[in-house]
């Protein structure tokens, strides 16, 4: 089970986002959707992008992951590839919408780089990983999308705590 230290770390990231963001929302959103819905199919995955603040979201991910541990205790050592379904909260800071408004390139469904705060939590490993990651995500025709972005961070998993590469690959459809 996560620990309960952890629920209120990611609780706390979450009001304090959503106040800032109300603060800013009244008149200076960008004209985009207030909210994106989209399906991922490489890794699957459900998420809802929910815009706060002018060039800012929160993006909340519902995904099943891949992982490969490898452990070395006390001289005995231990591989697994598990599934690993789990939630991601990540605040969005989009840095080049405008630019890319100027030089008339498309901006729909938050075309451009990000820079990103992820935390997530996952459920077969009673862990959680925060960090730090720089993307760049795309619409495809009229409703398909793609997302990369790489990052490092924290995670911390049964028990155990490291630096962790952080990132993303995603390739679905806009519901919403």
């Amino acid at each position: 089970m996560v620990p309960k230290t952890s629920l209120f770390v990611i609780l706390l990231i979450t009001l304090s986002l959503s106040l800032f963001g109300q603060e800013q929302v009244n008149d200076t959103l960008v004209p985009e959707p207030k909210t994106i819905v989209r399906l991922g199919l490489i890794w699957p995955s459900f998420q809802v992008e929910q815009t706060i603040a002018r060039n800012k979201t929160l993006v909340f991910d519902l995904w099943t992951g891949f992982s490969y541990l490898h452990q070395s205790i006390n001289g005995q050592s231990s591989s697994s590839f598990e599934m690993d379904p789990g939630f991601t909260i990540q605040a969005r800071f989009y840095t080049n919408l405008e630019y890319r408004r100027d030089i008339h390139k498309t901006t729909d469904y938050y075309s451009g780089t990000y820079i990103g705060i992820p935390v997530s939590v996952f459920f077969k490993n009673a862990g959680m990983a925060g960090g730090i990651v720089g993307g760049f995500q795309k619409k495809l025709g009229e409703s398909g999308f793609w997302n990369i972005s790489g990052g490092v961070g924290i995670r911390e998993y049964s028990g155990l705590t490291d630096f962790s590469p952080l990132g993303n690959l995603s390739l679905g459809f806009i519901l919403k």
